[in-house]
Formats: structure tokens, C-alpha cells, sequence
């Protein structure tokens, strides 16, 4: 027993600890400072306060490694130690919740790796001892009021207990680079199964060894992907209730074999997310071909006209997958099953007819602020299920949209070379947002590149309408990215509707 005499809770015991979590949901983040340490000690460049504010509700921080909550044993291994982490939630248009950004998990020693001339199993490694297990925190980030951010939600993960044949692949896979003296070479783009990643540290700042001598890297961590983490919040809900898929000695010694032989073999075989596949087969068999009204009627769904009918038939059935969220899930949200979910229609020859497809809004002060392989735009397209239809043939709207034809699916993971052309662009809009070209016009346009000089990308003003201020107070149209009708057209005239699935997505190789 871990009796903390400060907070009235046994810190040892994982019951109390949970109880103590559902407390949080519903406080604004300066109602759980105050409580803690009397008064709202924010500061507006501690990028940390949230997870420090949400840390101090559990236990007063230390600098010492390992889990926050370190005698916390876990219910079915043989493991001591709970780690503490804040997900941030941004809100979306009609409130589904969009994930902010990857979960940072601890950092990577690039000299110890390197010099150690061998891959540790991820097992015997500082991600086991620190993050095998962990209590997340989910809450709003208000970007105009950061201490106003409401705790929403919790989760309770196993790290083995989703997706870990890819989280032990992409282990192996950058901890090859840096065995070759390559960790310079790291990026979050390197990664495309949307499970772990190397991510940049920034507060870190400059550079460290990369182990051979007289070369250096930019810092990292070890994190787990935006999509990684949409994944779990659909499961996790902002209900205040624990879904724990508790993991089994018996499966986790299989894992570490596993782990052992892909190391050996030096060749490690990439793992195909056995729920990503089920939900392309389940669209293919199940939805392609039938219109919205047939697929309408086999869920009892009513057929009553508006605009995104389309897209919410699509979403019910994906929800209605063997292993979804049925009832539960939302005819509104952005992704499903870690994957962003765009419903669009096209022409006969596969045009979107809509000038593309739309991302979510990012305040422009956001944008300002991101590097690209970290930044909001990554995160949506990191995973991007593309679920194209054509309009029936009809006299009015509404028997167009009844008639409207699903075409064959494209699940596309962007390949390391269409990133880096996307990342020019990129750069481009954020770069001029930062020098004020998104400055509203009296013509209500801007000075940022247009859709014609771009290849992927262009900028139109947000759905929702309104406007917002750049870092330099200039009044701005609030806008979103789209990506170009014709770069989605030529995604889905490629040979395989799958895309990049399950293959080698980056045009290089560590072997």
C-alpha cells in the first residue's frame, strides 16, 4: 500500500487510481490546478502545462525514469508501474473529437543503441519499463484558453494488446537505422503502418551523438501515431468507463518469441493490421455496387434526404463491421478504426466533383507553429480510406442522392516520395500564413498559393464560415486544406484499390 496523504488515495491500487481518474472528467484543467497546488500557474510558452496539471491530480513529478505511478501492479502480468499521459482533443465541426497529435512516449538513446552493436527486444527495452501499461487522459485543447481545457475522458492500454506485431516492426525497423549510423535519416514519415514512430523532441532543442564518431542527429522519442491513437479513443469512448484488453502471460510470451526470431532473422517481416484488412474486405463484399438506398435499408435506416446522407450510410455500415462500434458509433466521425474516412462523389471518370477532398480546419496559428512531419496534416493523412461514389441517374437531388452507386474503396498510406512532394507544398502555405499572406482581402481572398500551383494541395475557406487572427493579428478567412481533384483521381485510377497496404510503403530500405 501507497497511501498519498496529500490526495487520500492508495496510489498502489489500480481501483482507487481509476476512481480517481473519472473524478477528473468534466474539470477545466485550472480546477484541478487550483486543487492540487492552490492557485493556475500557467504559463503561455509551457507547452507541457496540460500533462503537468493532469500528472500533479496523481502524484507530485519527479525526475527519476520509469512510470509515474510506479507500484501499481498490473492484473495479469507479471509488471509494476502505471504511466500517466494526457491526449489532447481537438473539437470538430458538430463536436466529433479529432486527436491532436501523436503520444510521445520516452526518449531514444541513439549512443546506447549504437554502441550496444545489437537490437534490444522491445521487451527488455526503456519503452517496456516505462510504457508497457498506461493510464491516458483525454481533454479539450482550447487554443484561445488553454486552462479552460475540460478533461473529457479516460483509457486504460496495453501496449501489446493492439496492433503490436506492427509496434515490434517498426521497433526493429529504426533500430536498424541507427545500428548503420543512420539516425539522422529518421522521420515520422519513415513509419507507415500508423503504429510507432521516431518523433522529433523539440523542447530538446540542437542535436546529440547519433554513435559513430563526429556524427549528430536531431532528438527523438519514441511515440505512438495519430492514427494509433484514433484508434483507441474509438474504443476508449469519452464515457468515464474502461475497456482494458488485458493481455495474457501466455500471449505476451508469444510476442517476445516472435520478437526474437524477427530480430534474428535480420529481415523482419512486416505485419499487416489484421482490423484494416477486415474493413477494406467487409466494403468490397458488402457495400460496392448497392446504392445509398439499398445499403440504407439493410440497417433499417431512414431515407430522409440531406446533403451528407451518403457519407453517413458509409459510416453505419463501416460501423456495423464485425468488430465495430455497431449503434455506438457516430454517423459523423472523421475516422474509423484509426483511419480518416472521406465519402465523395465523383464523375464517370473518377474526378471528385467537388474540386477535392477536404481535411478538418486547423487554426491558422496552429499551422504557423507545426514542423511538417508532425504536424495536424500529417496526422489525417497518415491512414486515409477513400470511399468514392457516382450519382445515379435521376431528374431531382434527392433521387440522385437515393441512386448514388458505391464504387470500389482505395485505402491509401502515402509513399515516402509523394510526402515529400506534399511537404513542399506544405511549407509553402505555412510559410506564407507565416509572413501574412493569409490575410483576408477586400475581395475576401488571400495571397497564399492557389489550387493551379499545386500539385496536391490547395486552400479554401471552412464549411462552418467565420474568420480568425494569424500570429500577427491580421483578419484571416478561417480555411482548410483540400487535397486536388486531380491528385485523388489519379489515387484511384492506380492498378490496386488498396493502395500501399501491407506492402513496403517507403521507396528506400534499410537492408
Amino acid at each position: 500500500m501507497a497511501w498519498d496523504e496529500k490526495r487520500e488515495y492508495d496510489n498502489s491500487n489500480l481501483e482507487m487510481v481509476l476512481s480517481r481518474a473519472r473524478k477528473m472528467i468534466g474539470k477545466q484543467l485550472k480546477e484541478i490546478d487550483r486543487e492540487i497546488r492552490g492557485s493556475t500557474e500557467y504559463n503561455p510558452k509551457n507547452r507541457g502545462y496540460a500533462g503537468l496539471v493532469i500528472e500533479s491530480w496523481f502524484v507530485d513529478g519527479t525526475n527519476e525514469a520509469g512510470p509515474d505511478l510506479p507500484n501499481v501492479p498490473h492484473p495479469t502480468l507479471e509488471h509494476t508501474g502505471l504511466e500517466i499521459k494526457s491526449i489532447p482533443l481537438r473539437e470538430g465541426k458538430r463536436k466529433p473529437w479529432l486527436v491532436k497529435e501523436p503520444m510521445s512516449l520516452t526518449m531514444i538513446n541513439y549512443s546506447e543503441i549504437y554502441s550496444s552493436g545489437k537490437i534490444l527486444p522491445i521487451q527488455n527495452s526503456v519503452i517496456f519499463s516505462k510504457d508497457r501499461w498506461t493510464l491516458v487522459i483525454y481533454y479539450q485543447i482550447n487554443p484561445d484558453d488553454k486552462p479552460s481545457g475540460e478533461v473529457l475522458g479516460i483509457g486504460l492500454w496495453d501496449l501489446e494488446a493492439l496492433d503490436f506485431n506492427q509496434i515490434m516492426f517498426e521497433y526493429i525497423r529504426a533500430n536498424q537505422y541507427i545500428l548503420k549510423g543512420r539516425a539522422e535519416e529518421l522521420s515520422e514519415t519513415l513509419f507507415p503502418s500508423g503504429t510507432l514512430s521516431a518523433r522529433v523532441k523539440s523542447s530538446s532543442g540542437g542535436l546529440r551523438s547519433s554513435g559513430p564518431e563526429g556524427k549528430n542527429a536531431t532528438p527523438r522519442v519514441w511515440a505512438l501515431k495519430t492514427k494509433y491513437i484514433r484508434k483507441r479513443l474509438e474504443r476508449d469512448g469519452l464515457d468515464g468507463n474502461i475497456v482494458h484488453d488485458r493481455i495474457s502471460r501466455d500471449r505476451s510470451k508469444r510476442y517476445e518469441e516472435i520478437m526474437i526470431k524477427q530480430i534474428e532473422s535480420n529481415r523482419p517481416h512486416r505485419f499487416q493490421s489484421s482490423n484494416d484488412s477486415q474493413m477494406i474486405h467487409y466494403y468490397n463484399r458488402n457495400a460496392v455496387g448497392k446504392t445509398v438506398a439499398q445499403l440504407a435499408s439493410e440497417f433499417n435506416y431512414e431515407l430522409k434526404w440531406n446533403k451528407d446522407l451518403h457519407a453517413r450510410v458509409a459510416r453505419l455500415f463501416l460501423h456495423h463491421r464485425p468488430g465495430g462500434l455497431g449503434e455506438k458509433g457516430s454517423l459523423r466521425a472523421e475516422s474509423i478504426n484509426g483511419s480518416l474516412i472521406k465519402v465523395f462523389f465523383v464523375d464517370n471518370n473518377l474526378r471528385p466533383t467537388e474540386g477535392g477532398i477536404r481535411f478538418p480546419h486547423i487554426p491558422l496559428k496552429e499551422i504557423e507553429e507545426e514542423d511538417f512531419e508532425s504536424s495536424s496534416l500529417i496526422g489525417f493523412l497518415e491512414h486515409i480510406m477513400l470511399l468514392p461514389l457516382v450519382r445515379g441517374e435521376a431528374d431531382s437531388s434527392k433521387e440522385k442522392m437515393y441512386n448514388a452507386e458505391f464504387l470500389r474503396p482505395k485505402y491509401w498510406i502515402p509513399t515516402r516520395r509523394q510526402l515529400q512532394e506534399i511537404r513542399i507544398e506544405w511549407l509553402s502555405f505555412r510559410d506564407g500564413i507565416r509572413n501574412g499572406l493569409a490575410k483576408r482581402l477586400p475581395n475576401t481572398r488571400h495571397m497564399l498559393p492557389g489550387k493551379k500551383q499545386g500539385k496536391w494541395l490547395h486552400m479554401r475557406p471552412s464549411p462552418a464560415g467565420g474568420t480568425e487572427l494569424d500570429s500577427s493579428g491580421n483578419e484571416c478567412t478561417k480555411m482548410c486544406f483540400w487535397l486536388n481533384d486531380d491528385a485523388v483521381r489519379g489515387l484511384l485510377t492506380q492498378k490496386s484499390f488498396s493502395g500501399n497496404f501491407g506492402r513496403n510503403n517507403s521507396d528506400d530500405s534499410t537492408n
